[in-house]
């Protein structure tokens, strides 16, 4: 298809321009296609995997169907600004001198698609077919139109009766000022447009008749998948074409081909820890590894190959006990897949904490050292810069912004163009479920990528069975191969109702997870849950004889609240005056979190820290890097307490590790209604599963619970479906969310030093103020500016789920306190000032949680 076969000759026709040039519509709508086919070229992307899963009457299409579907789908992008033949935006906003229209309106992206489903019609009537086939066929081109007409703004609900309204409005306006469509080269067919039905009274589109839907009998997600793939190849393109014209340069894709796959798996090879596998695989059993190195290489070697065994399936389970390596096991598999299949170009690494993103770019950082710079390997969060300052300038290079693109570095990270990417689970399904234009840009990169999913426990326990349904599903037509990875991990393919089964690369777990190295390097003591509730009083008096009992030792006493923690700090500091206790909370900043665990681990200046008590919530499980010598915890998810016990003993080189399990506050009012909590500790078999690692049957349970508990609410899977099918993209979003409660930001003014340099937290605000006001600089300047103030403003910044009602300045839901000395308190053994939030809580008369 041509553009240019529905433009006037008569004038030129423009889609942009910077005040100084023009770009024609013509020119603008081909670069855009253009974009799309270099995207379905580089990055192997392949919508017909898409469409070949579409049926009709539970058949698959003819080839001549597919091949419409397909055209249709590229049209769309062609066509999604030919709405700007509109003379009042020809007029308006590209300065043409032509006549006013009376139509006074200088939208497009609406009348892009009415024009779109006129073309579209004119192809579908030249076909012979059945009358409910061409029903079908016209109700996916209503679909595409529905994409043009939102692609400067989000997806809705889909409501094939609203839409219809709409465009029936605006088609209404058209035939009383024909004059808009003057440029339009087929405007003469504008009273007969063949896809209108004018019988009716009220002038209701053809779309309104039941008959013309997708039966809601069609459960899978395909064509959920199909639109979201259009609605991104398109705002994607789009973006990448105008990028070009304003800056007047080509945007690159960065996707490692075969060549850069080689490149990286060599520079992988090198690294010591591979090499010391290496020296196992060739010497086995005369390694001089120590036998948990060597355990832990055979893990290493089993899951390789078991990937080259079944080296064609899109979702692989990763199950190892903590501390087995499962970090460098899944960078090894998935530079393996890379190898193995052509179509794969990146790696995506995702987690639930940002914690272990820090943990392991670090760890990237030592095993790629030699090719960090030309293969980026970039944190793409909320709080880590899109680029780093030292990142932006030579050494002697003075000014910050001479040696960065701006643009090109922002276009990097909305579209996701890293060889390998590090994440959040929440930015992950942002991109995936996600209704805005930014966060669908990244969509159709996200296709042909390696995804790692760690912890996927952690993520929330009341949408497993439509999140794993929504995955598996993403894995076949988007060709991502999964690698789900964790010590206590669900087997989620249970809750799929198709029969599939997902793909394990340890054949018999229990050789690992029952191995001494593993299974007895902490005893475990379930004396204390025979008192029952304990008091707080009575807890440091255990504390302390426990402590007392084992001496000098590191130990790690963890508590579901942060309240309980902050009495047990206050509480045991005045009773053990000598002892060095050190407190760590979701209250503290990424900044202090970061100090204690450095404190724990050791650097290279200092030693671990000794016969420490470590008084902790939650931040310290699911793959937090410490290795402590005697652990107590409050009872309360069994796959929670597995992870605190990998926080003991984690290198399997000590003896005479103890945890001890005890029960003080109610687990609820932190896990609030998930299914796990309905059985604990105090249980005897989930003792025994404790102690034997069987996760499966506590799983297992938690499953039977889900069809349990939704059976008895009248509510179905098929209920998700029907949200698929119907195209209600905003419900499927809010189902999907990985966090359903809001949460506010604290930024205190206070000061610190960090290496030396000290930082405000006033400046840092008022530089942070500067910038958003800042109208002189680009958006992608300020984004990437805002992206490293954001880095240091974390420093003081706190999160708490209820509103603040103390503060003196707000911005969005971020409250600025200026008196935010009077809420820290410098803390020696850490080296570092603490929020303290009862202070805050007293002032403001409410509860920071």
């Amino acid at each position: 298809m041509n553009i240019e076969d529905f433009l006037s000759e008569d004038t030129e026709l423009f889609a942009h321009t910077d005040g100084v040039r023009k770009e024609t519509l013509k020119d603008h709508s081909n670069l855009v296609l253009g974009y799309f086919h270099k995207l379905s070229r580089d990055n192997h992307l392949n919508i017909n995997t898409l469409i070949n899963r579409i049926t009709f009457d539970g058949e698959p299409l003819n080839q001549e169907d597919k091949n419409f579907i397909s055209d249709e789908f590229e049209d769309a992008i062609l066509l999604h600004d030919i709405g700007k033949i509109n003379s009042e935006f020809q007029r308006v906003k590209m300065g043409q001198r032509i006549e006013k229209s009376a139509f006074n309106n200088t939208n497009h992206s609406l009348l892009s698609a009415l024009i779109y489903l006129d073309i579209a019609e004119e192809r579908l009537v030249e076909r012979s077919m059945d009358v409910w086939k061409k029903a079908f066929l016209r109700y996916i081109m209503v679909i595409f139109s529905y994409v043009i007409s939102r692609h400067h703004t989000y997806l809705t609900d889909f409501n094939l009766h609203d839409y219809a309204q709409k465009l029936n409005a605006l088609y209404l306006l058209l035939l009383k000022n024909k004059d808009v469509l003057r440029f339009y080269s087929l405007k003469e067919r504008l009273p007969k447009m063949t896809f209108l039905d004018k019988s009716e009274s009220d002038s209701t589109y053809y779309l309104e008749n039941e008959n013309y839907c997708i039966s809601d009998e069609e459960e899978d997600t395909t064509f959920y998948l199909l639109i979201k793939m259009l609605y991104s190849c398109l705002v994607m393109s789009d973006f990448m074409a105008t990028y070009e014209f304003f800056n007047q340069k080509k945007p690159q894709f960065y996707f490692l081909n075969p060549m850069d796959k080689k490149e990286l798996l060599k520079q992988f090879k090198t690294s010591s820890i591979y090499q010391s596998v290496q020296s196992y695989r060739d010497n086995y059993g005369y390694s001089q590894l120590t036998p948990i190195n060597k355990l832990r290489a055979q893990l290493f070697i089993e899951t390789e190959e078991q990937l080259i065994k079944h080296s064609d399936q899109s979702i692989y389970y990763l199950e190892a006990p903590t501390g087995s390596g499962k970090t460098v096991i899944s960078v090894n598999l998935a530079l393996n897949l890379l190898e193995q299949r052509n179509k794969l170009n990146k790696i995506v690494y995702v987690f639930p904490f940002n914690t272990l993103i820090d943990q392991t770019k670090d760890k990237l950082d030592e095993w790629f050292s030699v090719l960090k710079r030309r293969y980026r390997m970039q944190v793409v969060n909320s709080v880590t810069p899109i680029v780093r300052e030292n990142e932006m300038n030579d050494r002697n290079e003075k000014s910050l912004s001479v040696n960065v693109n701006y643009d090109e570095e922002l276009l990097r990270k909305q579209l996701l163009q890293y060889p390998v990417t590090l994440t959040s689970h929440v930015n992950l399904f942002n991109h995936l479920f996600g209704t805005t234009r930014e966060s669908n840009l990244g969509l159709a990169t996200l296709s042909n990528s390696v995804v790692i999913l760690d912890e996927i426990q952690s993520y929330r326990n009341d949408i497993w069975p439509e999140m794993i349904k929504m995955l598996n599903d993403i894995s076949e037509c988007y060709n991502i191969v999964f690698i789900i990875m964790s010590a206590t991990l669900p087997k989620l393919d249970k809750l799929l109702n198709t029969g599939k089964t997902f793909t394990p690369l340890v054949v018999n777990k229990n050789d690992y997870f029952l191995n001494p190295l593993f299974k007895d390097r902490v005893h475990i003591n379930f004396d204390l849950l025979q008192e029952g509730k304990l008091s707080i009083d009575l807890l440091i008096d255990k504390i302390k004889k426990i402590k007392t009992s084992h001496g000098a030792v590191r130990m790690l006493i963890e508590v579901i609240k942060k309240t309980t923690a902050r009495k047990l700090f206050h509480q045991l500091r005045n009773e053990m005056p000598d002892q060095k206790i050190i407190e760590i909370t979701g209250d503290d900043s990424r900044y202090v979190r970061g100090k204690i665990i450095e404190l724990i681990q050791g650097t290279r200046d200092h030693p671990p820290i000794r016969d420490v008590i470590i008084l902790a919530t939650q931040v310290i499980e699911a793959g937090v890097d410490i290795d402590m010598d005697i652990g107590m915890k409050d009872i309360s998810l069994l796959d929670s307490e597995e992870q605190f016990l990998g926080r003991i003993n984690r290198a399997s080189s000590k003896k005479d590790c103890w945890a001890y399990f005890y029960d003080l506050d109610t687990s609820s009012s932190i896990y609030g209604k998930d299914l796990r909590l309905e059985k604990d500790l105090r249980n005897l078999d989930y003792q025994k599963a404790l102690i034997s690692k069987h996760f499966d049957r506590f799983y297992q349970l938690v499953f039977q619970r889900f069809t349990e508990i939704r059976e008895k609410r009248n509510e179905t899977y098929h209920q998700f479906d029907q949200m698929l099918n119907e195209l209600h993209f905003q419900n499927v979003s809010n189902d999907l969310s990985l966090i359903n409660q809001k949460t506010y930001l604290l930024v205190l003014n206070f000061s610190i030093e960090i290496n030396g340099k000290k930082m405000n937290g006033e400046v840092i605000w008022n530089h942070f103020k500067q910038l958003l006001r800042d109208n002189e600089i680009s958006y992608a300047e300020q984004q990437i500016k805002l992206s490293q103030i954001n880095e240091k403003l974390d420093c003081f910044t706190f999160s708490t789920f209820k509103e603040p009602k103390f503060y003196d300045e707000k911005i969005g839901n971020m409250y600025y306190v200026q008196d935010g000395e009077k809420y820290v308190k410098w803390d020696e053994t850490i080296g570092a000032s603490k929020f303290q939030p009862e202070k805050y809580d007293e002032d403001s008369e409410g509860d920071l949680l």
